[in-house]
């Protein structure tokens, strides 16, 4: 029965048959026969030499009276009357039959090993290595159905062909793709440089080259449509913004916020000691309304002086560090009060 062998085989790669057991190693020109001991597995074999006759060739193999049946004549080391036999021109095995190509006279000494079965030096089966601590110095494949329950402790580099699972399923090492993901929330992409994750905590500070957030800058010159952002995120991250380009807007040199509308709020359950306004008129009258320039820009605008309010509705005017500024709105209840004030003179 021919064997299909690999094609283009490297030095030191090996083969085994799965319908004899038998192992082969390429040495650079030919696949030989191989038997790599495990010392679990050697065994001494039963002195047969008492039925040697110069007739008989097959003899039993047996060790302690136990039959053996090894995967090839390499896996046994037979000594004959003090010579070691050639397992590829003295004997042969079949099944557990040891048969001499010459039949051995009688008076010659024998003994005999089982080397067990073969190892292949390159590759460790499934199955072969038990519960306990692997330690490999040089280069070694592990079987693909092969689970530790101890630790793996590998002197030297390690190379694995395929994924590496850590834990059950929640962390994947691929190096064909190089991408690394941990669970489904986090990929590290090493082709492209580009860590993906569904959210991402802290201020970035002690990242390399990454910036801790947006730089603010002060811009009172772009003479240009700008869109506030808004979102509905009241804590936490926020994941989403949004701006509204026809309904809200901003420009930075006219310092101009235009909106659709803009409410107040005003509720009465919001308020406390409420009294109605009085000599809301007399009030008004010591109040300017004037026509200006803004300095900034230039640009012509109507409206009252914050100075002079103050010194009436103090209430109305407030301060920060680009002077005083009005709250328009308010004035419109001193209005209401002085409208009807001077229709209750013209009764």
């Amino acid at each position: 029965m021919a064997l299909n062998f690999p094609s283009s085989p490297t030095i030191g790669d090996t083969y085994v048959d799965s319908n004899s057991g038998f192992s082969y190693e390429w040495d650079g020109t030919v696949w030989k026969s191989f038997s790599a001991s495990s010392s679990s597995n050697i065994k001494r074999l039963d002195d047969v030499s008492g039925s040697f006759n110069g007739i008989t060739t097959s003899f039993s193999i047996t060790s302690n009276s136990i039959a053996l049946t090894p995967p090839s004549s390499q896996s046994l080391i037979i000594n004959l009357g003090g010579v070691i036999q050639d397992p590829s021109d003295d004997y042969s095995v079949s099944e557990s039959n040891l048969i001499f190509s010459t039949p051995p006279t009688g008076g010659l000494s024998f003994s005999g090993v089982s080397l067990g079965p073969a190892i292949p030096i390159n590759t460790i089966p499934d199955g072969t290595v038990t519960e306990g601590s692997l330690r490999i110095s040089t280069t070694a494949v592990v079987g693909s159905a092969t689970t530790f329950t101890e630790d793996l402790v590998v002197s030297g580099d390690a190379r694995i062909t395929g994924i590496l699972t850590v834990g059950t399923s929640s962390i994947t090492l691929d190096g064909d793709t190089n991408v690394i993901n941990v669970g489904v929330a986090v990929t590290i992409d090493g082709n492209t440089g580009i860590v993906s994750a569904t959210s991402y905590f802290g201020d970035g500070s002690g990242l390399t080259g990454v910036s801790a957030g947006s730089t603010v800058g002060i811009d009172t010159t772009t003479n240009d449509t700008f869109y506030p952002l808004f979102t509905q995120t009241t804590a936490g991250l926020v994941t989403t913004t949004s701006v509204a380009d026809s309904k809200l807007t901003f420009n930075p040199s006219l310092g101009k916020l235009t909106a659709t509308a803009v409410n107040s709020t005003s509720d009465i359950n919001l308020k406390k000691d409420i009294v109605t306004i009085e000599s809301a008129l007399e009030k008004v009258k010591q109040l300017r309304g004037v026509e200006f320039t803004w300095i900034d820009n230039d640009e012509r605008s109507i409206g009252i002086v914050a100075q002079e309010l103050q010194k009436v509705f103090p209430e109305l005017v407030s301060e920060n560090q680009n002077g005083l500024s009005v709250n328009y709105s308010g004035l419109i209840g001193v209005l209401i009060e002085a409208v009807k004030e001077l229709s209750n003179k013209n009764k």
